[in-house]
């Protein structure tokens, strides 16, 4: 990596910042369908609530990239970060308070799909947000240290520590979660970019999405990439949706904290 890259201030905070909220988004990746099956023994309502944290996806990608590109990128990723800090709060509630049965379940299952919803305008804004902050020259550099901080955080470190706080209490991986998001919106609010006038775009949001659909249609190369990478997700998220399940039902009991992080360990071994 260039050491120059480094001595950008804004990208060390952007970068800090992803480091934080990757490995928030580890944590919950666990946490959110272990709580569902402390909450009920139903498959299918375990698998909503693992669900309905990946569907805006699905929903709100093209949106979200609407979005980016009419307002300035810095305060959409505070106004989100700032969303998902609240719905942090809200499962901190719910893990310490709630009673098994179906209303606790539906009521995680609306907080993950809201979480995963300002997840999806975040993660879309801070890529289209990297070049403001480093400029084109060492942009793959910059982006290929976010890239490698969103897998070793988000994949490798997260699950595990997850497993790791579940075996001592469910609530603290959505505590720990919601210390990141305060960090994180700490390093953002202290990032001090040149003034960048985002003028709203005069064609209406549908018709820019169905512009983009058709300019990425007639790209053969990027339309294969996009079919090949949204197939895989799909098949993806379906399997991750009832892992946790599987794990302990299949793959052994759970009983205390070895348990919990062995496990845990196994969900990150597989993703």
């Amino acid at each position: 990596m260039d050491a120059r890259l480094w001595v950008n201030r804004n990208f060390r905070l952007l970068f800090s910042s992803a480091l934080a909220t990757n490995l928030g988004d580890g944590l919950i990746a666990v946490a959110v369908p272990w709580l569902a099956t402390l909450l009920t023994d139903d498959p299918m309502l375990i698998g909503l609530v693992a669900a309905a944290r990946h569907l805006p996806w699905a929903l709100f990608a093209l949106h979200a990239g609407v979005l980016t590109d009419r307002h300035d990128h810095r305060r959409l990723i505070l106004g989100a970060d700032a969303a998902r800090l609240g719905l942090s709060v809200a499962l901190v509630t719910l893990a310490l308070t709630a009673s098994p049965g179906t209303a606790p379940v539906l009521g995680l299952a609306a907080l993950a799909f809201l979480l995963g919803t300002a997840e999806v305008l975040r993660d879309n804004t801070a890529q289209t947000f990297l070049p403001d902050v480093v400029g084109k020259p060492p942009l793959e550099r910059a982006n290929g240290a976010l890239w490698a901080t969103e897998r070793l955080a988000g994949q490798l470190a997260g699950p595990p520590m997850a497993g790791f706080l579940i075996g001592l209490s469910v609530a603290l991986p959505f505590g720990l979660q919601t210390v990141l998001l305060v960090a994180a919106l700490g390093l953002i609010g202290a990032m001090r970019l040149p003034g960048k006038a985002v003028k709203p775009k005069a064609q209406p949001a549908l018709a820019a999405i169905r512009e983009g659909l058709g300019w990425l249609w007639r790209d053969a190369v990027l339309r294969r990439l996009a079919l090949v990478s949204g197939a895989f997700n799909f098949v993806g998220y379906g399997f991750f949706a009832i892992f946790v399940l599987y794990a302990q039902r299949v793959l052994g009991p759970v009983d205390n904290q070895r348990d919990a992080m062995r496990v845990a360990a196994r969900f990150q071994l597989a993703a």
